[in-house]
């Protein structure tokens, strides 16, 4: 498979790679997709972007083969280079009591991107009970940007309090070398099973920032002048190792037990230089700003559960859970800080039909990037410090979920949720001086989320006509502490989003799809130094195909975002309309010409915004505009799969 794009849109869609590329035969280990269309199997992307304007192109090759013991095998190799122009414009608007800090940013980024993924599987079913797998995989991946970034903060009075000009010239590497192994046995004894396997990794990851700014300050009158070089480097090594085996004791009743255990080595190296006037190289170390932070150590997690069968629809699995960690945190320049936790939690699993529900605990070691106790001052207006005393977060983590669809009335349904309780979870303390933010990582207790949703819809079909109408909802609920200027408060945000479609389907000839969603988006405090949030954001979709006459498909799509966050100089009502013609011909419609035009309302912006902390983000950022283009498709196997739609041509 090979692509090269000037445009945003992927290079093939996912039904693509999944034939075409033999994905379906080599297995998807992970899954990611965005509703821009940019998709990503097994870390490997092809093309398109999310944000901004990219060029992109590669290729590789995806092979299989069966050996004559049954030992399947896949090699795999991919390219790819992206180029992307990102222009964007950031509001944040933060509440702090009678005043506020209000801070407009621009930012241009111009970004070269280069990655190989290569990688292995051999699956080897070794007897009718007995399978091993072993998949190696290497990421070699670096990023070359340039970012220009300029921003300014105001009060509530609209005093300007300080201006910024910032650059970031940065040369990174996100490198990966991986191997993971799976054992698993059977045995003729019914219900008697054994697994064990290991995930490695080691990622070395080079970070050289060129930083140099300017920051100018009006009601404290000053100017602060950087330029420094951060050779920052982070390497972290991993090995995840598992064990399981279950015993029946009885016809309902089995014994089960899970081991698993994390070796951890992970090191982040900073050294910062000054530029030397006399010779203008980066030569002049920091000590202030250089530190060397090792972690190392390990954690274990052992679950001995009873799983019982009250009736043929009910399943129930208590067990109880220990967990053990030990972490020796060293510097180069602080005293060393050795950590060890442990504890005895329940946890519980439930099956009933189609229901499912999980309840377990475990340890979370924090970042290392965390602990490095030299601030990173790269952008002089928001300095984030690390806290070397930093604990292991506890979490609890409970999981729910549905699925049916019932052929006889046609009707689909789902229902999901997850809830974590974390105790020494992160929180960022925040000091704000003179427009400067100072931010300090600690740990608080009380935090909690939860998220989830529901869809329900129902098919009607009449001879070759079809109607599907669909409802849902999803929400999510975070509390969380907030911190600023020593101000402490309970924070909590609320987001729900219910959703509506109706798709109509007229002999394949015409199809009409419309969708709707509103997102309701609200923060509600303890304490009154912080002002409630509230704003919401709709959204529409509506499409229309039409197969007729033969050999010619016509689709079109417009999509309208409405936000009521209104702020001078960013589109509140953002505009898609998306056009295409196709003519299908040769044998089997195998060759496809397609002239489509995208954003014909040249509306070329996209909008996104969150609430964080006491603070509302309203960022907007470049799209790649009104374009034309014309396409030709040979499908050296057609399959006879509808051509137009979203799904299939468009993913906007």
């Amino acid at each position: 498979m090979a692509y090269g794009n000037n445009i945003n849109q992927p290079g093939f869609n996912p039904n693509d790679v999944q034939r075409i590329g033999e994905f379906s035969r080599s297995g998807v280990n992970s899954m990611m997709m965005t509703s821009g269309g940019y998709f990503e199997f097994n870390g490997i992307n092809f093309g398109g972007s999310y944000n901004g304007v990219q060029a992109s192109s590669g290729g590789g090759f995806n092979f299989n083969t069966l050996t004559k013991k049954g030992i399947k095998i896949n090699t795999q190799y991919f390219f790819g280079r992206s180029d992307n122009l990102l222009e964007k414009l950031t509001n944040t608007n933060q509440t702090l009591g009678t005043d506020r800090l209000i801070t407009n940013a621009s930012e241009n980024t111009n970004s070269l991107i280069l990655k190989h993924n290569i990688g292995g599987k051999l699956d080897w079913q070794i007897d009718s009970l007995t399978q091993l797998t072993i998949e190696p995989a290497i990421v070699l991946s670096s990023n070359n940007s340039v970012s220009k970034v300029s921003s300014s903060n105001n009060n509530a009075n609209n005093q300007l309090i300080n201006m910024l000009a910032n650059l970031n010239d940065l040369n990174t590497s996100s490198n990966k070398y991986q191997l993971r192994v799976d054992f698993s046995k059977d045995f003729k004894k019914a219900g008697r099973s054994f697994n064990i396997g290991a995930d490695i990794s080691a990622t070395p990851n080079p970070i050289i920032n060129y930083n140099r700014s300017i920051s100018v300050f009006y009601l404290k009158p000053s100017t602060l002048e950087i330029d420094q070089l951060r050779n920052n480097t982070i390497d972290n090594f991993r090995s995840y190792f598992y064990g399981n085996y279950t015993e029946p004791i009885s016809k309902k009743l089995n014994f089960k037990a899970d081991v698993s255990g994390n070796i951890i080595n992970n090191e982040n190296a900073l050294s910062t230089f000054y530029r030397n006037p006399a010779n203008q190289l980066y030569d002049i170390i920091v000590p202030d700003l250089s530190q060397t932070v090792k972690q190392a150590g390990f954690k274990t997690n052992t679950n001995i559960s009873l799983g019982y069968k009250v009736t043929k629809d009910l399943y129930l699995q208590p067990g109880l859970v220990h967990n053990y960690i030990s972490l020796n945190n060293r510097f180069t320049n602080t005293v060393d800080i050795n950590q060890r936790y442990n504890f005895i939690w329940p946890t519980f699993q439930l099956k009933y039909k189609i229901f499912r529900f999980n309840y377990s605990a475990r340890f979370t070691e924090p970042n290392v990037s965390y602990l490095q106790p030299v601030a990173d001052n790269t952008n002089a207006f928001y300095i984030r410090n690390g806290n070397p005393n930093l604990l292991p977060a506890r979490m609890q983590g409970l999981s729910m979920n549905m699925y049916k669809y019932d052929p006889k009335s046609l009707i689909n349904y789902n229902l999901y949720g997850y809830g974590n309780f974390t105790k020494n979870g992160i929180v960022n303390a925040i000091t704000i001086n003179n427009g400067v933010q100072t931010i300090n990582p600690v740990n608080k207790n009380g935090i909690y989320n939860f998220s989830g949703g529901a869809n329900i819809s129902k098919d009607f079909k009449k001879d070759k006509t079809s109607l599907k109408v669909g409802l849902g909802f999803w929400a999510n609920f975070d509390h969380s502490p907030v911190i600023v200027n020593n101000m402490e408060s309970d924070a909590n945000v609320f987001y729900v989003g219910p959703n509506g479609s109706i798709r109509l389907d007229l002999n394949d000839k015409v199809e009409i799809n419309q969708s709707y969603s509103v997102n309701l988006n609200r923060s509600r405090y303890d304490d009154s130094y912080y002002t409630n949030i509230s704003y919401n954001t709709h959204q529409s979709t509506s499409e229309l195909i039409i197969r007729y006459p033969k050999k010619l498909v016509f689709e079109t799509s417009y999509s309208l975002t409405i936000n009521d966050q209104k702020i001078a100089g960013y589109n509140n009502n953002i505009k898609f309309w998306n056009a295409a013609l196709t003519y299908l011909f040769m044998k089997n419609d195998r060759a496809q010409l397609k002239f489509s035009v995208n954003d014909i309302l040249q509306s070329n912006v996209r909008r996104n915004i969150e609430i964080t902390g006491n603070s509302v983000i309203d960022t907007q950022s470049n799209n790649l505009g009104r374009y034309g283009m014309l396409t030709l498709t040979y499908n050296i196997q057609n399959f006879g799969q509808k051509v137009g739609g979203r799904q299939t041509f468009f993913n906007f």
